[in-house]
């Protein structure tokens, strides 16, 4: 994400990363190997740091899980 919105190499790592999970085991093993659609949303770049949330959906339409992600960069 920091290299999209920089156009450059940048160090970064992960601050935190909190991850849920919104199918239970039968819809994860219904869906299998089949792609998925991913969604990213970046949301506030500052002092270096971002944040940004994520989503997992399968075909159908249905959320399978949801994640939030803070990223230190060195600026």
């Amino acid at each position: 994400r920091i290299f999209v919105r920089r156009r450059r190499p940048v160090p970064a790592g992960t601050v935190t990363l909190t991850t849920y999970f919104h199918a239970d085991a039968a819809q994860l093993a219904a869906q299998g190997e089949r792609p998925v659609l991913g969604v990213a949303r970046p949301q506030v770049f500052r002092h270096g740091y971002f944040d940004q949330s994520a989503e997992l959906w399968d075909a159908a339409g249905h959320l399978l899980a949801s994640s939030h992600q803070m990223v230190y960069y060195r600026e």
